[in-house]
């Protein structure tokens, strides 16, 4: 926005990469909290003081405060919703987190686009907060989930963890079965989730070494990696971030013209992500990541070859080609990556690491946020559209380690999953039954 860009003396460059990477830089060390807070006092409670940070810091202006009390958030959320919800309704209801306000960072996508729109219309407003409004925007959704951390449901799964069989079959039975505790499926699920628990304890399982025990949580690590670190790396992050350079790049200069183009990405994400998540137990998680990381890589090529199209002669159809496939690149990832961002990795990772798992994404995620917060505006300034052929590079490797590594879990409960990455140790574990 002009009216920020005048507050901020027109930062560019590494000045801007550092306002950028600030936001992230916070969230490093909350990483390492934030398990024992999940693991200890509960999901809810990591989503409270997640939520409440984030709300005090909005409102004292410390944005970059914002980024460690994001991670309470998003931990403790995601554990939440993936151990409460029915595990036929999983793939449905967490792919639309954004439905499940309640349940989750509160509609994010229904958020951007409002927050988008706000912007927009704020644009028009000659003042210093035109700006400061949509920064305040953001304390609304924080502020909705400090009540549904304070009244609404616990993970059974933690319960069980904690000694409470009691409250988790009731909580189990309240989402699963409309309150019947003797129903079939309740009781198969409190066996399997207490046998699972019982087994980790029995073998002292839930540290952070346990990361990297064994040859299935090594490869669960490594596809925490590759998924939280891909939301950033894989190129969509760097047009979102930066999409007044990257529009100025092809000849788009309008503040008007480029709040309405971010407007418009969106509401198309809605949609596209509405179809992404109801193609997530229809074709499977593994085949939509390859889908959309592969319609990201060749979107991706065609902006690349329009950006290069324009530096050598200018003309303004091409920059209206390179906004159209844009929506293409965005929808791409928004099919797949987006519906899955807060699923797969809940679903392939047992109780014990979890919220560990999570919170090292989390970490994974924020320094890479950072990194690329700092480097992409020098990169940008000092290569214009040759600096995309690092993420170009970056997506041909991607699509290649979500074929080699990825497994498919659609149609399993959580526990059934970990028996995929943890064969060996089941069957250490009949076998250990049978004497």
């Amino acid at each position: 926005m002009p009216q920020w860009n005048r507050a901020f003396n027109n930062p560019a460059g590494a000045r801007l990469g550092i306002i950028t990477a600030s936001l992230y830089l916070s969230a490093i060390p909350s990483s390492a909290v934030v398990p024992w807070v999940c693991d200890s006092y509960g999901r809810r409670a990591s989503i409270l003081i997640g939520s409440m940070g984030s709300v005090c810091m909005t409102f004292l202006v410390q944005n970059s405060m914002i980024g460690f009390f994001s991670v309470f958030l998003s931990t403790g959320c995601t554990c939440l919703v993936n151990e409460l919800v029915h595990p036929r309704l999983r793939g449905l209801v967490v792919s639309f987190h954004w439905i499940s306000g309640s349940l989750y960072i509160s509609a994010y996508i229904v958020g951007m686009i409002i927050s988008s729109w706000l912007t927009f219309g704020c644009l028009y407003w000659d003042s210093n907060w035109a700006w400061r409004i949509p920064v305040l925007f953001q304390a609304f959704g924080p502020f909705i989930l400090v009540f549904s951390a304070i009244f609404g449901p616990e993970s059974p799964r933690y319960l069980i963890n904690k000694g409470r069989n009691e409250d988790a079959l009731t909580m189990l039975a309240k989402f699963h079965a409309n309150g019947v505790r003797d129903d079939e499926l309740v009781q198969e699920e409190y066996k399997e989730i207490f046998a699972h628990i019982q087994r980790d304890r029995e073998e002292s399982v839930g540290n952070w070494r346990s990361l990297l025990a064994t040859p299935g949580n090594r490869r669960r690590l490594m596809i925490v990696f590759i998924v939280d670190a891909g939301a950033t790396l894989l190129g969509t992050n760097v047009i979102a971030a930066y999409l007044p350079p990257v529009l100025r790049s092809v000849g788009i200069t309008n503040p008007v013209e480029i709040s309405l183009v971010n407007g418009a990405l969106s509401i198309f994400g809605l949609f596209v992500s509405i179809v992404g998540g109801l193609c997530v137990d229809r074709v499977g998680r593994r085949p939509l990541y390859l889908i959309s990381t592969a319609g990201v890589l060749v979107t991706f090529a065609m902006l690349i070859g329009l950006a290069a199209g324009f530096a050598q002669k200018p003309d303004s159809t091409i920059g209206i080609a390179f906004v159209v496939i844009i929506f293409f690149c965005f929808g791409s990832y928004e099919l797949g990556w987006l519906p899955l961002a807060s699923l797969y990795l809940p679903e392939i990772l047992p109780f014990s690491i979890r919220s560990k798992a999570i919170s090292f994404g989390s970490l994974v995620s924020s320094v890479f946020l950072a990194v690329t917060g700092f480097v992409n505006p020098i990169g940008l300034e000092a290569l214009q559209w040759k600096f995309y052929f690092v993420y170009l590079a970056i997506q041909v490797t991607y699509l290649f380690l979500i074929w080699w590594l990825f497994i498919e879990t659609r149609g399993r409960t959580i526990e059934q999953v970990s028996v995929l990455f943890d064969e060996d140790r089941e069957v250490h574990f009949r076998d250990r039954e049978k004497q």
